[in-house]
Parts: structure tokens; C-alpha cells; sequence
């Protein structure tokens, strides 16, 4: 099984990504994304110094 959204039955009946149905007219997407998890794990949960501190406290 492919994991490209894409090409999966539930999205080739969308006339625009992510959207059900056509935008109205003088209108346009701006920014369309997902989460980044390594950008979501360094920024928010800041894994960088949770693995320092439990380095630490292992040495």
C-alpha cells in the first residue's frame, strides 16, 4: 500500500488538494502544508536538550 496521498482512492474525486470542492471565484490558496515532525520535535517538545539532560543525568 502506497502511502502518497495523492494517489489514494479518497483524494481523486478533489478538484483542488484538500479541498471538496472548487474555490469561488477572485479567490486563492495562500499557503497549503502539514506538520513536520523533526521541525515540530526540535521547536516544541525540545528534544535536543531532553536527550542533554537525560545524557546527564545517565552519566
Amino acid at each position: 500500500m502506497s502511502l502518497d496521498i495523492h494517489s489514494s482512492p479518497e483524494h481523486e474525486f478533489e478538484t483542488e488538494l484538500g479541498l471538496p470542492k472548487r474555490l469561488p471565484k477572485g479567490e486563492r490558496i495562500l499557503w497549503q502544508g502539514s506538520p513536520d515532525t523533526k521541525t515540530i520535535l526540535l521547536r516544541v517538545f525540545h528534544i535536543k536538550i531532553l536527550f542533554i539532560y537525560f545524557g546527564l543525568l545517565l552519566a
